[in-house]
């Protein structure tokens, strides 16, 4: 998952955080973490 823009809708953050929460669930690994900090 990599997003670049420059303006964010609210909503869309609400979304991503959502997705990034459950892929934690899901995936909860240290190469995740990784990426997730990289990204």
């Amino acid at each position: 998952l990599r997003a670049q823009c420059n303006v964010v809708e609210p909503a869309d953050v609400k979304k991503v955080a959502t997705t990034l929460k459950r892929a934690v669930k899901v995936v909860g690994t240290p190469t995740y973490q990784e990426m997730k900090w990289i990204n």
